[in-house]
């Protein structure tokens, strides 16, 4: 996954949130949380203005990107964003 923090935003944190995915199967699933302080496997970190962000992600589940019906944050404090699917 990558955020994207647009350039003059406030400070974006993230902290221990689940992606949710839902196959066209109507399989329903979401990432595991880590207990990482740091590096690529931390689940709370914090994105600057201007700054993207790369995180990995670890599902219990193998999926292709074809099999994908619908991906949402699941935030506890209602925020939504906009995502944008790439397949690159």
């Amino acid at each position: 996954m990558v955020i994207i923090n647009k350039e003059g935003a406030d400070l974006f944190k993230w902290s221990d949130y689940k992606i949710y995915v839902m196959l066209k199967n109507g399989d329903l699933f979401y990432n595991y949380t880590t207990k990482a302080q740091d590096g690529d496997l931390a689940c709370t970190w914090t994105a600057r203005a201007g700054e993207t962000h790369v995180q990995y992600l670890c599902f219990d589940k193998a999926f292709d990107v074809n099999q994908i019906d619908r991906v949402w944050p699941g935030m506890s404090d209602n925020k939504f964003f906009d995502l944008v699917r790439s397949d690159k």
